[in-house]
Parts: C-alpha cells; structure tokens; sequence
C-alpha cells in the first residue's frame, strides 16, 4: 500500500497538474524513471482490467438493477474503464512531462 501510495504521489506531482515546475529536479537518468513510470502504469492498467473482469464475472451472475450491489459493480467497472483510460492518455504524455530533464544533446558536444 505504501509503495502504490508513494508512486501516486510522485506520479500527479510530476505530471504539472499542482504547477511545481520551479521545484523539480533534474533527473539523473530519466530515461530510467520514464521507464520505470511506465512500468508502474502498464501494471496498474493491468490491475484496472482485472478488476473489469471481476466486475463483468458477477454482473453475469445478478439480476438487473436487483440490489444496489449491482450498482456499485457497474460503478466500480466504469471507474476503472475511466483509470484505463487517463492511464493510456498519461502514457502517451509521460515523455512531453519528463522533457524538462533531458538535456539536449547538441548543446552538450
């Protein structure tokens, strides 16, 4: 739970969403952390579609609109499309974030 909590945290404040440009620091090797971000996303979208599978496998089993099981079930499916979803989006926008750190490599010839 600590390490899911850790990476969320650094995840939303390096995505410009709180406007800490000023207060970043360079990366060392960021090319390791977008890989190692895209490694966190790829198994949390996992995850997300796991979920999705269990959501469907039950809803199989309910009548519609039976208890507000039922309910929370569809809701917790959509919420999770939606995380796959902003989870795809952020992957395709990971290396625009991260390219405050990576120095250009005419300027360092």
């Amino acid at each position: 739970m600590t390490l899911l909590f850790t990476f969320k945290c650094n995840k939303a404040y390096y995505s410009h969403f709180y406007s800490f440009g000023m207060f970043k620091a360079e990366w060392s090797d960021p090319k390791y952390y977008r890989k190692s971000m895209t490694c966190f996303s790829i198994v949390a979208m996992i995850f997300d579609g796991l979920i999705i599978c269990v959501c469907v496998a039950a809803l199989i089993t309910m009548e519609p609109f039976s208890n507000m099981l039922w309910i929370t079930t569809i809701e917790v499916a959509a919420l999770s499309l939606f995380l796959i979803i902003f989870g795809c989006i952020e992957l395709y926008k990971l290396k625009g974030y991260l390219s405050y750190t990576e120095r250009d490599e005419k300027t360092n010839n």
